[in-house]
């Protein structure tokens, strides 16, 4: 265990305990993610290895709008997919409910804020 007192030297914080912080940097415009696949991945891996709670939120955001606006490898699935994962699990404890109800809200605001980018950027997306 961890004393209470050094929470801060050994990187621990408090789990995201509301959905308004994801909302908040969803709705940021998104940074464009380095075209080069193997740049991108390491990108992404950097902000997952850090930690923070914002990086982890800009680094969904980012690869789903590349998603979104383009395609995504199958390695920038995955990567996608652990961030869920980490989010959805942090939320989860954050607000007290199952992490599969923490997904399915933060898939919601996720939907919109693409929407919302797509309208911010005016870019239109053909399937």
């Amino acid at each position: 265990m961890v004393p209470f007192s050094h929470l801060d030297e050994r990187g621990v914080r408090e789990a995201i305990s509301s959905f308004e912080r994801v909302r908040k940097e969803m709705f940021q415009t998104p940074r464009d993610l380095d075209d080069h696949y193997r740049t991108r991945q390491a990108n992404i891996k950097d902000r997952i290895d850090e930690g923070g709670v914002r990086e982890l939120i800009r680094g969904l955001r980012d690869l789903c709008w590349r998603e979104y606006s383009d395609r995504l490898t199958n390695t920038d699935k995955k990567l996608r997919s652990k961030l869920q994962k980490r989010l959805r699990r942090e939320i989860a404890v954050g607000e007290d409910m199952t992490p599969a109800t923490a997904g399915q809200r933060i898939q919601k605001i996720i939907n919109e804020a693409m929407v919302a980018h797509e309208e911010e950027l005016g870019i239109e997306i053909i399937d």
